[in-house]
């Protein structure tokens, strides 16, 4: 069965690595200007349908009430539609519209009336003809407000057509959205630690999740808690179970058990260990060892629980509740390491806090992410000239409005000028460790501005200092990579002629 790509066609692809704009006008404005005008296109339009869909509801009434007018007048002549004005006059009907507010339908219709009656006066017709000439006037704008549906709905349906052409993120949305909650409670373990059987002279074997691996029988992976993370997210809090729960002498491995079987959200949860782990870093830290020792002992016991599959609670507390040997080892191997590493960065935090009681002040800098990627800047020599002329032979630089262009390089003049002083002449010497200095002399809220500014007019850029050859095959060297072979070239081939002098006979004639 053929594969149906063509729901994708209406897909505007944001790809402008085929682009070539002219050497005068920089790429990235270039691509920002087009960008703004298919967005500014596509909310004009937006405002033209929602123009015609409200203007809709309006005719309709309008047409209605136009029509029981005729009717009307054909029945009881010009004294009906002087009777209609007077009844809309004392309800409000003559009030003009505040400014800014749409008239009422009272308000166009008195309007309407009005008008005919005062063209149907200056006229001054024969007493018999006035019922006709207010009929021929009624008829000639209902004529008039019906073609105007007629054409209204020919603009909207092109609006629409023309806005479905392409796919936007106004119509992507959900196809279904299930959700499934399991109330069934968990079942909970009855069987309790029994003391350990086994002998000096009795050899005893571990069940393992993975049986290929070498005495890990009950390793599980720990997590760390590292104190300096730039994550923004929230710490996991203890519930009010989990901090009885971490209380729980390490040793007590029967009121462990008692607390999981109470409540097994302990070991499910796999934020109550982090919890714990979290506990156990800022008991570290305030000097409390023996709570921050314990509490790394419940979360690694919660934890393994979880990770030993569906019977790992039984697992657990028949291996290492009951005294194990080996079992034992390895949990409290883990146990050790997990809290001294939680120890070492503690007091690797209380060094440098020690050491920088201010903490350091937070700078902004400009730091290229990828080695082969170049930040440099376009700085702006003065406004736009006043005779700006676009020349060029691409056909998609050619619907660019000179407008818009000497509007974006005048705000880019603008945005330089309004930089401080210091910063001005830090980019006109386009090195960015001279920009960094004076980024990093600028409190954080005014150096990102900075940059969105700097980036926004285009001042801003980041070029690839090489080629890359995707096709696997071999990669393009850049500039600097091939000016250093032809050096080394020109030395052999010096070389080679040197030796060819050398080792040359003369043959005489």
């Amino acid at each position: 069965m053929p594969l149906n790509y063509s729901k994708w066609d209406a897909l505007e692809l944001s790809d402008d690595s085929d682009v070539e704009v002219h050497p005068n006008v920089d790429k990235r404005s270039f691509i920002r200007m087009k960008q703004r005008k298919i967005h500014q296109e596509r909310e004009e339009r937006k405002m033209k349908i929602e123009s015609f869909k409200h203007e809709e509801e309006l005719n309709q009434k309008l047409l209605k009430e136009m029509k029981d007018l005729i009717k009307e007048v054909e029945s009881d002549g010009i004294q009906s539609m002087k009777k209609t004005a007077s009844q809309l006059s004392a309800t409000g009907g003559s009030v003009p519209p505040s400014e800014n507010k749409e008239p009422t339908i009272q308000q166009m219709v008195f309007n309407l009336l009005t008008q005919i009656l005062s063209k149907v006066e200056k006229d001054k017709p024969d007493v018999g003809d006035e019922d006709q000439a207010c009929l021929k006037e009624l008829n000639f704008h209902y004529t008039r407000l019906s073609e105007r549906e007629e054409k209204r709905k020919l603009e909207l349906i092109h609006e629409e057509a023309e806005a479905k052409k392409h796919i936007t993120s106004e119509d992507v949305h959900d196809g279904f959205d299930v959700s499934y909650v399991d109330k069934t409670p968990s079942k909970a373990i009855d069987e309790t630690a029994a003391p350990s059987t086994a002998t000096k002279s009795k050899k005893t074997s571990i069940e393992v999740l993975n049986p290929n691996s070498v005495d890990s029988s009950l390793a599980a992976p720990t997590n760390a808690v590292d104190a300096d993370s730039s994550d923004d997210e929230e710490l996991p809090q203890l519930s009010s179970s989990a901090m009885k729960f971490a209380k729980i002498k390490a040793s007590n491995y029967p009121a462990s058990l008692a607390a999981i079987q109470a409540d097994p959200s302990l070991y499910l949860d796999e934020l109550t260990t982090d919890a714990l782990l979290v506990e156990a870093f800022e008991a570290e830290m305030r000097g409390a060892k023996e709570h921050a020792r314990n509490c790394v002992h419940q979360g690694l016991l919660l934890q393994y629980c979880r990770k030993l599959g569906k019977d790992g609670v039984s697992l657990f507390f028949r291996k290492v509740g009951s005294g194990e040997p080996r079992a034992m080892e390895v949990f409290i191997t883990d146990v050790q390491t997990t809290y001294e590493r939680i120890a070492g960065r503690c007091k690797t935090i209380k060094e440098e806090r020690a050491s920088d009681p201010s903490g350091g002040k937070e700078q902004i800098q400009l730091v290229a992410t990828n080695p082969t990627t170049s930040i440099s800047f376009e700085i702006p020599e003065g406004p736009p000239p006043e005779d700006l002329r676009l020349q060029t032979e691409d056909g998609t630089e050619a619907e660019l409005d000179v407008e818009e262009v000497r509007g974006f390089l005048n705000d880019r003049w603008e945005t330089f000028c309004s930089f401080p002083k210091k910063l001005q002449k830090a980019l006109q010497t386009k090195e960015l460790e001279k920009v960094n200095k004076v980024l990093g002399e600028m409190e954080v809220p005014e150096a990102e501005k900075v940059v969105q500014d700097l980036d926004r007019v285009g001042i801003l850029s980041f070029s690839e200092s090489g080629i890359i050859d995707q096709t696997g095959k071999e990669s393009v060297k850049n500039e600097e990579d091939q000016k250093k072979e032809e050096e080394e070239g020109k030395v052999d081939e010096d070389h080679e002629a040197e030796e060819s002098g050398k080792n040359s006979i003369e043959i005489p004639e």
